[in-house]
């Protein structure tokens, strides 16, 4: 039979555990982006750009587009979004100068 105290040191250590592995973090961790989205159309992104996008993820529709902005106004990236022939949306997050910065 289990005693309250027994009981109370369980849950005390379960507790503890779970708090040391939300502090210490389960893996890796994203730094918190520092900028704002702005909604903007397909046509708003720079040729250059798409041509990026439709390389890394070729066959997908783009039909959404945010402009990312950091807190000093300055331009950071696009995100554009769009379906594949199967209907899987993809997302891909593209610098300025075309560089292919996160895809989802």
């Amino acid at each position: 039979m289990i005693t309250n105290r027994l009981r109370l040191a369980w849950v005390l250590s379960a507790a503890v555990s779970v708090s040391a592995a939300l502090a210490a973090g389960c893996g890796e961790r994203e730094e918190e982006e520092q900028f704002a989205r702005r909604t903007i159309t397909v046509k708003e992104v720079p040729a250059s750009v798409m041509d990026s996008a439709g390389k890394e993820l070729p066959g997908v529709d783009f039909t959404e587009a945010w402009k990312n902005v950091e807190a000093d106004g300055a331009l950071h990236s696009y995100e554009i979004r769009g379906r594949n022939a199967n209907g899987k949306i993809r997302e891909v997050r593209v610098a300025a100068d075309g560089k292919i910065l996160e895809i989802e």
